[in-house]
């Protein structure tokens, strides 16, 4: 394995996972060819050949990244090095190059959003093992879902509830090459019984017993439908996602759903957790895992 002096200076892409508990990629590897070497005091990890091998391309590391994010639910995103600004601010911040400041700001946009979304929770490293180290077989596990795992990882960054909402829709219409309804109606039931695996969360302040993320999840998704049940008796669930939420976030033309700061955000925040477990449903059943435990 490359020596852990010279990584930094030699790693094209880096990965960074804001949200996690504990710096842990150490002992993680991928694919047996990569190895994770966590940045001192960040939440970054390098990926470096674990031997001989050329560093990976941005397109792999862009996919491991995907599978990191898609197994821990955080909004991971790639750092090259050198760093080079992907949009390039109008005014820039005196004394400050662009290239330096945004993936600095990227990461505290995406701390926001996990703070947003988790509170005082912080996600822990998914591989805790008592080997020495654990290998990620991301290419093996995930290779048939690359445009799926990119669909629920552009969703899984978005601050706007409307636009996660359609993100992770879009993941079940590229699973099932169709407007998904049918898979949806065939589907729904499986929120009950899935076995998501676990992801646990804590708090950083209290040493309360951590809980699983998947099973905070599924309380939302199932009290959300059998709220909609109740208020509206006979509703098709399957055809009220797609064409009433779906189709109204995504059109501009009838019955269009914008982002009012109150009512809408608010039934569609709710509506976001059916089709987040039904588009992670979806991806594991085209991956061909028979369940959420991947690891």
């Amino acid at each position: 394995m490359m020596d852990r002096s010279d990584y930094r200076r030699s790693t094209k892409y880096f990965i960074d996972l804001p949200g996690l508990s504990t710096v842990q990629p150490l002992s993680a590897s991928i694919d047996s060819t990569y190895a994770l070497i966590p940045v001192d005091t960040t939440t970054a990890a390098a990926v470096v050949p674990r031997r001989g091998e050329d560093h990976p391309p941005l397109d792999a590391v862009v996919f491991f990244t995907n599978c990191l994010l898609f197994e821990h639910e955080l909004p991971a995103f790639v750092t090259p090095s050198p760093r080079r600004a992907l949009v390039r601010p109008l005014l820039r911040k005196r004394g400050v190059p662009p290239n330096q400041s945004y993936f600095d700001d990227v990461a505290m946009a995406y701390e926001a959003l996990i703070s947003m979304r988790f509170g005082l929770g912080l996600v822990d490293f998914r591989y805790e093992t008592l080997l020495d180290e654990v290998d990620l077989p991301f290419t093996k596990r995930y290779g048939r879902v690359l445009q799926e795992l990119s669909l629920y990882s552009s969703a899984l960054r978005q601050l706007d509830p409307l636009s996660e909402f359609l993100g992770y829709y879009r993941v079940l219409e590229s699973t099932t090459g169709t407007n998904a309804k049918r898979w949806v109606s065939a589907n729904l039931v499986r929120l009950s019984t899935y076995d998501y695996g676990w992801l646990g969360m804590g708090s950083f302040i209290s040493d309360r017993p951590k809980k699983n993320v998947f099973n905070a999840y599924r309380r939302r998704a199932l009290q959300r439908v059998s709220g909609l049940k109740a208020s509206r008796p006979g509703l098709n669930v399957s055809d009220y996602l797609y064409s009433e939420v779906r189709c109204g976030i995504a059109h501009g033309a009838h019955s269009v759903k914008v982002s009012d700061y109150g009512h809408t955000i608010e039934e569609v925040a709710r509506d976001v957790m059916i089709v987040k477990l039904l588009a992670r449903i979806a991806i594991l059943d085209k991956a061909g895992l028979p369940n959420g435990r991947v690891v």
